[in-house]
């Protein structure tokens, strides 16, 4: 079955870098739907839910976050990582990205994020989806897993993210080198390195597309 995947991308909003993933698009059955923008948990980047962004995208035109501080979003020690915040992100997000009706997916805090987006009646959300939502707060029993393992977790995450990333750029540098070396028997020997092609910046922001 083809891929669904069709770039990545950093967008501006809220006062930050926001980079997501894109899958399906806006055609055959996905058209007049809601698109669907996907929230992950605190520990996942949004390369982790790749498999679930394919799948979505067949039915929706869907957006896989990096939630701030995550992935190849924009981190530092002195952003603002309130629910407030992120919930905030998600609201612009989708408004700079142009998404006139959407629907909101979250797993773990990414539910929580959702919830609280939602609370605010965003223009344009049309549902929200809230997958294994925490179970813990003010008055319930304390949280299953201590803090040191999450940013364990994250900086785990975070590490693979700026792999990928970096083996990608390899990847696109690869093929530009057999390009300008004129190598007619390069793309025959290499047919698992797909060539790729960055698109200027535009509206949406910097994409990175497949071809």
């Amino acid at each position: 079955m083809n891929s669904t995947f069709l770039y990545g991308a950093n967008v501006n909003a809220n006062g930050i870098r926001q980079h997501y993933l894109r899958y399906g698009g806006t055609d055959g059955v996905r058209a007049g739907r809601p698109a669907v923008i996907l929230i992950p948990g605190i520990t996942s980047p949004a390369v982790t839910w790749g498999f679930v962004g394919e799948t979505l995208g067949r039915q929706f035109d869907t957006y896989v976050l990096d939630v701030r501080g995550r992935g190849l979003s924009e981190a530092s020690a002195t952003l603002d990582y309130s629910l407030d915040a992120q919930a905030a992100d998600v609201i612009a997000l989708a408004k700079a990205l142009g998404l006139e009706h959407y629907a909101l997916v979250g797993h773990s805090m990414g539910a929580r994020i959702a919830i609280r987006a939602a609370r605010s009646a965003p223009k344009g959300l049309t549902r929200t989806v809230l997958v294994d939502p925490p179970v813990s707060g003010p008055g319930r029993r304390a949280y299953p897993a201590k803090l040191p393992w999450y940013v364990d977790s994250i900086r785990l995450a975070a590490s693979a993210s700026r792999a990928f990333a970096a083996d990608h750029g390899r990847t696109r540098r690869r093929g530009a080198r057999r390009r300008r070396a004129g190598d007619a028997n390069a793309g025959a020997g290499h047919a698992a390195y797909p060539r790729a092609r960055c698109r200027p910046h535009d509206s949406v922001g910097q994409r990175s597309r497949l071809l």
